[in-house]
């Protein structure tokens, strides 16, 4: 069952990257797939900035033809649940490919993230850089408050949306809240469900290949745990690849005062 989700999951996000991809190079703009993390996500992304010097309707075109594609696999599994028999294998794939492909529409409403919504949110308030803005606007208030509990004497920083139109300071502040509310809510959500189910199914699984009863039961404890642990292999992997820099610079600066000590 994990592994033939996991296969459908792919088939839908490749389709669903690929109508971007589609759509982007339609108007001669460049469009790259690769992997990314958002939070606890792994995702697959399309690279699309070449379309910002085309027109809104063109790129609300490339940000919403991906969930476009969804809503016609979903359509296409309810068709196709009518006419195959119900409790056969074909069906309940069907059912499942159902399932799958309406949550990753669901998870597109996660606009705190860079989600397709986001980004047609981004165009429609007319925003140059929504999420990056925001981070902007939280860090300086996040220093306002430090200045406060520590009392120090320095100058206040600078507001970073002074330097941006007029009409995006409040929706960089409104989206500010939103984006501190949802990544709560979302990385709560991965250590109160995620985190725990996946190290019962670790458990099961490994159960599973010690107690060795059937050869059934080690394949399936042997496949769950080479799926689960690839999974997270490779979002570390990914997660690493683009935070290593941050991480760098920190590092290299505690090892250098040091050295000056």
């Amino acid at each position: 069952m994990l592994a033939g989700n996991a296969v459908l999951v792919w088939i839908i996000i490749g389709g669903h990257e690929l109508c971007h991809l589609a759509t982007a190079r339609a108007a001669g703009a460049p469009a790259r797939m690769s992997l990314g993390t958002r939070l606890q996500f792994l995702v697959a992304q399309t690279d699309v900035t070449g379309i910002w010097a085309e027109s809104r309707r063109f790129r609300l075109t490339v940000y919403l033809y991906g969930i476009t594609f969804n809503l016609l696999v979903a359509s296409g599994c309810v068709w196709l649940k009518l006419l195959l028999s119900a409790g056969s294998i074909p069906y309940r794939l069907v059912g499942s490919a159902m399932v799958l492909t309406l949550l990753m529409v669901a998870t597109q409403g996660l606009a705190f993230m860079r989600t397709d919504l986001y980004f047609v949110l981004q165009d429609l308030t007319r925003c140059t850089n929504l999420y990056t803005d925001a981070a902007a606007y939280l860090r300086f208030r996040a220093r306002l408050l430090r200045r406060a509990i520590t009392r120090q004497p320095a100058d206040r920083p600078r507001d970073p949306r002074t330097n941006l139109p007029a009409h995006q300071r409040p929706l960089i502040r409104n989206y500010a809240v939103i984006l501190v509310v949802g990544t709560i809510g979302c990385l709560a959500v991965a250590l109160a469900t995620t985190i725990p189910a996946t190290i019962l199914l670790l458990r099961h699984a490994v159960d599973n290949v010690a107690a060795s009863e059937s050869a059934g039961r080690l394949i399936d404890g042997l496949s769950v745990t080479a799926i689960t642990g690839a999974f997270w292999t490779v979002w570390a992997r990914t997660w690493w690849r683009r935070h290593r820099q941050r991480l760098h610079w920190p590092l290299r600066r505690r090892e250098v005062t040091r050295d000056d000590h």
